[in-house]
């Protein structure tokens, strides 16, 4: 896993201030400790706030680190970044984080190709925003990346840190592929920047992250505050309501319910996912059971889900022919490559399949299901259904079929939420469909949304934080 993830290294090189032998210096207001509840984040949005600390070490470079949290007490990541100030490689960016309970094992992204990343410019100290992107020339870390064939510099991944004309808040934003949102989070001045007290790495070559029993980069950050900071409801999706924060504590009772596994993909969705795989249908294809719901408050309100066998595999050798199919790491951050049931009480479910990186999914009949359902009770939506393990636009290719099984290890689930709109045919309008007849789209989902590994045989390596409660995968 540590070498899968390589892509996560370096993810960004400063592309606002003058770099190399000038050297780098954020502006001053810059550092402090902030806080924030995030809009967009890879997993969806949460009830989690995100504190993020931006210090100068006593070597004159930066480092800033965060624990990550995901509707849980306990960390599931945390992340450090090194921006060296001085130097020929000043303004470089450097990235050492852990993910646990988001794939099949802990990942350690480390740092494997040394002076990836340079600074263009520097940052005046007076300015408000700097930014920092891609080295899309390193083919190197272009294998490894997440990020959209063909892509180039800013293109590919940009991470913009914008400071308020009053210096009181911060805004994160990552964007991937040039259009995807991958986290976005309006940050408070909590406090002081805390004083940097580890060894910094070396710089360039010299550069290298610590993942070794008690080394710098093995162990979450000591002393971030973790409460709550107040905050507004979400701004973009007035359909939803305050919501509840699903229980963690008592353990699911597999056996009182009709379905094998449950688990929270997102608290501030309220959304579930059930499922029971079946194989006593078939020894070459079982049947997967599944079942999922969310918080809505009409039955315009959709609820979607995206199979991708082979997202997360890297396109090189032996999976190099994956860039051709749609599919594989570089289309990972975005919706390629999934094949989608979307589904809402008024307009029904749905065949989609997502040809782009971003954008409206296309009407597909590539991925085989039964038994669907569809429920809107005043309060949630879920989406019922039973699909082969082997099925949708892969299998439809003729890939073979332990690429085109959700059972890959490689395999991916998109979720969202979000409202359709309706459309009526004219009677006048010389289309082909029926006058008077409604035409469904689904609306863009905003922040609830998010993409998770899920091993549909063994969940808990994953997703052992997020299980239900009984008392949850009843309701």
């Amino acid at each position: 896993p540590a070498m899968a993830r390589r892509w996560c290294v370096c993810l960004v090189v400063l592309c606002a201030g003058a770099a190399g032998s000038e050297g780098f210096e954020f502006p001053q207001s810059f550092e402090g400790l902030w806080q924030g509840s995030p809009d967009f984040t890879m997993l969806g949005r949460t009830s989690s706030v995100l504190t993020m600390a931006l210090a100068r070490a006593p070597n004159l470079d930066y480092l800033l680190e965060d624990n990550i949290y995901f509707d849980t007490d306990a960390a599931i990541g945390w992340q450090r970044f090194y921006v060296e100030s001085t130097g020929s490689t000043a303004g470089a960016l450097w990235y050492c984080g852990v993910a646990r309970n988001i794939s099949n094992a802990q990942e350690d992204a480390g740092s494997g190709y040394p002076e990836l990343f340079r600074a263009t410019t520097t940052p005046s100290p007076a300015d408000k925003v700097v930014t920092f992107c891609t080295d899309s020339d390193n083919e190197n870390m272009m294998k490894f990346a997440p990020f959209p064939n063909q892509c180039t510099g800013c293109g590919c991944a940009n991470w913009t840190l914008s400071l308020s004309d009053d210096n009181a808040s911060l805004t994160s934003s990552m964007i991937i592929g040039g259009v995807s949102r991958h986290l976005l989070v309006t940050f408070s001045r909590i406090g002081e920047a805390p004083t940097v007290d580890i060894d910094m790495p070396g710089h360039g070559s010299n550069f290298s992250c610590d993942f070794s029993d008690g080394g710098r980069d093995n162990a979450p950050i000591i002393g971030l505050p973790t409460s709550h900071v107040p905050s507004s409801p979400p701004r973009a999706c007035p359909f939803l309501r305050q919501l509840r924060r699903p229980s963690k504590q008592q353990a699911y009772d597999q056996g009182s319910l009709e379905y094998d596994h449950c688990y929270w993909l997102s608290a501030a969705a309220e959304a579930k996912l059930e499922w029971t795989l079946d194989n006593s249908s078939s020894t070459t294809n079982p049947l997967l059971h599944l079942s999922f719901s969310a918080s809505t408050s009409s039955a315009s309100d959709y609820v979607a889900l995206g199979f991708r066998p082979m997202s997360r595999a890297s396109t090189t050798r032996p999976f190099r022919w994956l860039d051709s199919q749609g599919t594989g790491r570089h289309q990972e951050f975005g919706m390629e490559g999934a094949d989608i049931l979307l589904a809402s009480a008024e307009s029904g479910v749905g065949n989609y399949y997502a040809a782009d990186f971003v954008g409206s999914p296309v009407s597909s009949s590539a991925l085989n299901f039964t038994n669907s359902s569809i429920v809107f009770d005043g309060n949630r939506t879920t989406l019922r259904f039973t699909r082969p393990v082997i099925s949708g636009t892969l299998h439809a290719k003729g890939l073979p079929d332990d690429v085109a099984s959700i059972l890959s290890p490689f395999s991916d689930l998109l979720w969202a939420v979000g409202e359709m709109t309706s459309t009526v045919v004219d009677a006048d309008a010389g289309s082909h469909q029926e006058a008077n007849s409604v035409t469904w789209v689904p609306g863009y989902h905003d922040g609830l949304r998010g993409v998770r590994p899920v091993d549909w045989l063994d969940p808990e390596i994953a997703m052992s934080p997020w299980r239900c409660s009984g008392s949850d995968a009843e309701r």
